[in-house]
């Protein structure tokens, strides 16, 4: 997992292993119709973009990554 900070997009963790790249965003949508963009602009092909509602369930993320 690694975890870099682009300005102007939702806090987000990535998690290579899984090519997958967890986006906390609690309101949902709109926003979430941004996530497709982000992901073609600012991350590899192949990985998705998931949405996290849950701000403890981002955390845990945020948590494994680090260790």
């Amino acid at each position: 997992m690694r975890r870099k900070r682009i300005n102007g997009i939702p806090p987000y963790v990535v998690l290579d292993n899984e090519k997958k790249v967890m986006f906390h965003i609690p309101n949902g949508f709109p926003t979430t119709i941004i996530i497709p963009s982000l992901m073609r602009k600012h991350f590899p092909e192949g990985y998705r973009g998931l949405v996290v509602k849950d701000a403890e369930a981002f955390k845990d993320y945020q948590q494994e990554q680090e260790n």
